[in-house]
Parts: C-alpha cells; structure tokens; sequence
C-alpha cells in the first residue's frame, strides 16, 4: 500500500514539473522569438533606410554634377569673354577716359534762333570741334565762330556727326532737318527699323561711342540712300548749362 502512494506521488511530482516547466518553455520561446522578429525588423529598416539614404546621395550627385557642368561651361564662357575684351584693351589706348567740362550758356547768337548759343567755354580751341551733351545725351556741337564757342543744337543743320543705327550698328551721318535729326547716307542694302535705337559711334572724333541720340520714328527712300528721321532723346530747349567733351 505504501509502494502504491509513493508512486502516486512521484507521478503527481513529475506532471506538476512538466506542467510548469512547460509554461516556462513556452514563455522562454515566445520571448525569444518576439526577440528574433525584432531583430528582422530592426534588419529590414535599417536596410531600406540605407537604401534610401544611398539613392539620395546617387541623385544629389548626380544634380551636383549636372550643375557642375553648366558653372563650368559658364566658366569657359566667362574666359572667352575676358580674353576677347583683353585683346581689344591691346588694341586701343588702355589710358584713355573720356573727359567733359560743363559750360555756361550765355546767350543766342541771333533774336529768334533758338538753335545756336554762345558758350563760356575758356578750354576752347578754334581748330576743333566739340561734342556737346545734355542729360547724358547728345545735344549738338560745339563750332568756332568768330574764335569764339558757339554751340549748335543738334536739331541745325550745321550739326553733323557720326552714329549707328540699331544693334547691326548700321552707320550714318546725323544732321538736323529744323525740328528733329535725320541720318543721311545709309546704304540701299542695309535695313534699318521704324524704333532703332541711334547712338553716337566715336568715327568722327567729336563724340566717343555709345552715347544715346534717338530713336528711329520714320524712314525715307531716297534715289541713292536711305534717310531715317530720329525723334531726339534730349529735349533741349533753354539750356542753362551744357556739357563739352574735351575729350572723346
């Protein structure tokens, strides 16, 4: 009887081990797997970030690139156009600088005609003639009369001197028609334009390059040449003070 109860027992010790140690083996592998699939997670992120992280950089360098090639063909630009400008400096006097002197008006050369003035202009040489500038823009010239400066307007037709006609920079001689500035003796085959811009081009030795005269507001077809009527850019009409250039 004795026999049978240990035994009972021991049995009942062995399923109460096994029950719990069962639970422990359970908990212990659930844990470990929770960690497992962690880590695969952990894996999988960090993974894909790297991808991520690397096809980023492929297309910033590859935008990096990109903008590199344009600053360089830029840079080349830039080069070309800093020798170009170096080699016209070689061919002209790389001192020179324009120069002007502001005179003062002092009265018309004649009651009624408002388009010549007698200038204070002490620096004067009777041997040369000036050009004369208001606002910035071209005015006339200055003319000897009697060994003494006289000014005329650009709207005379005693002022005569040299422009260019538009961005082909088509020349001609321009001389005042009473009200406004015609440009005489343009070439049949050149085509300027009803709005042309008209500057001065330095050919004459009176202005120097650049300065502005007009704008084409009409053209004319002459026999041989083409005419254009310019619209003057400076409105002189009482001037107080006018500015020479001594030298262009």
């Amino acid at each position: 009887m004795k026999s049978k109860l240990k035994f009972f027992l021991v049995i009942g010790y062995i399923v109460l081990i096994s029950f719990y140690a069962s639970d422990s083996l359970k908990k212990y592998f659930i844990d470990a797997t929770n960690l497992v699939v962690g880590q695969i997670y952990s894996i999988a992120s960090f993974v894909k970030d790297s991808f991520d992280e690397h096809f980023a950089q492929v297309r910033l360098i590859k935008e990096l690139k990109e903008q590199n090639e344009k600053l360089q063909e830029k840079a080349a630009l830039s080069e070309a156009f800093s020798y170009e400008l170096s080699q016209v400096m070689r061919d002209i006097n790389s001192s020179f600088v324009p120069e002007s002197r502001k005179v003062r008006a002092l009265s018309y050369a004649q009651i009624g005609d408002h388009s010549k003035i007698w200038l204070d202009f002490k620096e004067f040489d009777s041997n040369k003639i000036y050009g004369l500038l208001s606002d910035g823009k071209t005015a006339g010239i200055v003319i000897n009369q009697n060994d003494r400066p006289l000014a005329v307007l650009q709207n005379d037709q005693k002022s005569m001197f040299a422009v260019y006609i538009g961005e082909e920079k088509i020349p001609g001689i321009a001389k005042g028609n009473g009200k406004n500035i015609e440009v005489k003796y343009i070439a049949k085959w050149l085509t300027p334009q009803v709005g042309d811009e008209v500057y001065t081009s330095g050919l004459d030795g009176i202005f120097f390059g650049g300065i502005a005269v007009g704008k084409v507001v009409e053209l004319i077809d002459e026999t041989i040449y083409i005419t254009a009527v310019v619209e003057p850019a400076a409105d002189v009409k009482i001037p107080s003070y006018l500015y020479v250039i001594t030298k262009g």
